[in-house]
């Protein structure tokens, strides 16, 4: 969250949802996708990371999935 925090102007048009692992939608998401260390990161319905992120990588994804 602190880093999204940090580049979310970046992108605009980009919406931000945290899915608690304590929720059922977060439990099936984390079975669904053999998530074993938070958080889980999905870009664009497709899981991009778990455990932590590459922030390189993340903005790299990021910018080609915004750009117009």
């Amino acid at each position: 969250m602190k880093f999204w925090k940090e580049v979310k102007s970046d992108f605009p048009s980009v919406a931000l949802r945290e899915v608690s692992i304590l929720e059922p939608e977060g439990q099936q998401l984390a079975m669904d996708h053999q998530i074993f260390s938070a958080p889980g990161i999905f870009l664009d319905g497709e899981m991009f990371a778990s455990g932590g992120v590459n922030k390189e990588e993340f903005l790299t994804k990021m910018h080609a999935l915004t750009k117009s």
